[in-house]
């Protein structure tokens, strides 16, 4: 049993819309959306959204979504293994099983109430691990027969991730930082103007202590 996963980051023309046709997308070939995010700062619309669609619909998915965009930014598609997980909890599942199935055969023996109530809280106990690994067993039988794709949108190629064989990109290291520094400076000028408001305030409130300390003085 393998678990596929994918990542695709998309640089578009209009990331509400792209949002749209993939939930669409995403509907018609019988899967569903996990979640979606969307952002308008001010340097690009940002969005993203996670899916999940048969796994045999995998490629088919991915070169749909690469087609509506301006450019495919980066790729990742893998998998993993989950057989050995599953036949571990199937195996725990019939060991639970045939132990409470035992205390059940005791219980049908037992004829005083104090034991009778152990072995039912044996019992309880057991049924509640066994429905925890049903359900762990589903999820994962439900992993298996679809992949997950999350797809990041911009409209800008630098606001998304990145993950390929490149890890070094100045050109996206320049606009982070040119960004940072626009940042920075839109801070300083708005502590600027919140002193230049509070200023008359401030000189108010310190020429009012002196003339009331003056005052106190003249009075002693």
């Amino acid at each position: 049993m393998v678990a596929k996963n994918a990542n695709l980051s998309l640089q578009v023309k209009n990331v509400i819309e792209t949002l749209k046709r993939i939930d669409e997308y995403t509907v018609s070939i019988g899967g569903y959306m996990v979640d979606s995010n969307l952002s308008s700062p001010k340097e690009a619309p940002y969005g993203s959204i996670t899916i999940r669609i048969p796994q045999e619909k995998l490629d088919e998915a991915l070169n749909q979504f690469q087609s509506i965009a301006v450019k495919v930014v980066s790729k990742q598609v893998y998998g993993y293994d989950i057989t050995e997980e599953y036949i571990d909890i199937e195996t725990r599942l019939n060991t639970l099983t045939a132990n409470q199935k035992r205390f059940k055969e005791i219980m049908d023996q037992a004829t005083k109430p104090d034991d009778i109530l152990k072995i039912q809280q044996q019992i309880f106990n057991l049924q509640d691990q066994i429905d925890e690994l049903y359900g762990r067993q589903k999820y994962m039988e439900q992993t298996a027969k679809t992949a997950k794709i999350t797809v990041y949108l911009s409209t800008d190629e630098f606001a998304l991730p990145y993950t390929g064989g490149e890890s070094f990109r100045p050109e996206v290291i320049f606009k982070t930082a040119v960004r940072s520094l626009i940042q920075n400076l839109q801070k300083i000028a708005a502590l600027f103007i919140w002193i230049i408001v509070y200023t008359p305030l401030i000189l108010i409130i310190i020429i009012t202590s002196i003339l009331i300390r003056k005052k106190f003085f003249k009075k002693q």
